[in-house]
């Protein structure tokens, strides 16, 4: 369901500020991938060999990282329109 939600903000950015506003300025593009790749981190496979308070803490620090990367982009760049995704996001948790 998530991925409906992502692909619909996506849609309504392009067709509210074109497939022009997508691509922003060269900078704006390397940081939404930072800010992609800090999102889509993956737990280390041996998570299930850490104690639980070890696992919890890679958690909320990827957490915080998550939710900093993403701060980080919305106050760089407030009129790109993929900050709605970010929006999006954050209010999923």
């Amino acid at each position: 369901m998530k991925i409906f939600y992502h692909f619909s903000a996506l849609v309504a950015a392009v067709f509210l500020f074109g497939p022009a506003a997508l691509a922003g300025d060269v900078s704006a593009d390397q940081d939404w991938r930072a800010y992609q790749a800090v999102a889509e981190a993956q737990a280390p496979t041996s998570m299930s060999s850490k104690s639980p308070l070890e696992r919890t803490r890679w958690y909320e620090e990827s957490s915080l990282q998550r939710r900093a990367a993403a701060l980080a982009f919305i106050e760089k760049y407030p009129d790109d329109p993929r900050r709605w995704i970010i929006v999006d996001r954050l209010d999923a948790g």
